[in-house]
């Protein structure tokens, strides 16, 4: 935000980015005018969390983009992306290295800085410490990470935050499904 001289931003924040937003509500609640949580919340299943681990600290190295394509559509919870969509998904999750192979578009050293508990990840404080700014939640209805059972103890803590529920979507739903397109622009609307 300081190198791009943002003040103040609507942020919108899939798995580890909402709970990134929420940290920058606590640290710098002046500079969130919104934020928009894909997937994410106070509290992080176990479950979901080992999904994602094994996910992100992999390096596949594939030879092809049709590799990725496969490799992606078959480890991914369902997402409801269709048949053909899946080498968009796949050249937008990996780049060709210097080996000519494919590998994660992200340092997968990052699993190092992610904490390996037993039970669940509870990070309520921040939720609770978000200021009175506009709020979306997105969950997809097949997510491991974000219950539905966290999803109602936030909405019931923030009233005025919105909420998309996507049936038979998983971690995280790409927001290209349109009742996210319309909950999006409603939650930007509120910022005017």
């Amino acid at each position: 935000m300081a190198a791009l001289h943002l003040h103040r931003v609507a942020l919108l924040g899939t798995s580890f980015g909402g709970i990134l937003g929420m940290a920058l509500g606590l640290l710098r609640p002046g500079a969130l005018a919104a934020l928009a949580l894909n997937d994410t919340g106070p509290r992080l299943e176990p479950l979901g969390l080992d999904a994602v681990r094994d996910f992100i600290g992999r390096d596949p190295a594939f030879a092809s983009i049709e590799d990725a394509a496969a490799f992606l559509r078959r480890i991914l919870p369902p997402l409801g992306i269709p048949e053909q969509g899946w080498r968009a998904v796949a050249e937008t999750t990996y780049a060709r290295g210097a080996d000519g192979r494919l590998h994660p578009r992200w340092d997968i050293r990052i699993l190092e800085a992610m904490p390996r508990e037993a039970g669940p990840t509870e990070l309520w404080p921040l939720f609770h410490a978000l200021p009175g700014i506009p709020l979306l939640l997105i969950r997809g209805e097949e997510s491991l990470v974000l219950s539905a059972e966290t999803a109602h103890r936030m909405r019931e803590a923030r009233p005025d935050m919105g909420f998309v529920s996507l049936p038979g979507i998983g971690h995280a739903p790409t927001l290209l499904e349109p009742p996210c397109l319309t909950a999006l622009d409603r939650w930007l609307a509120r910022l005017a």
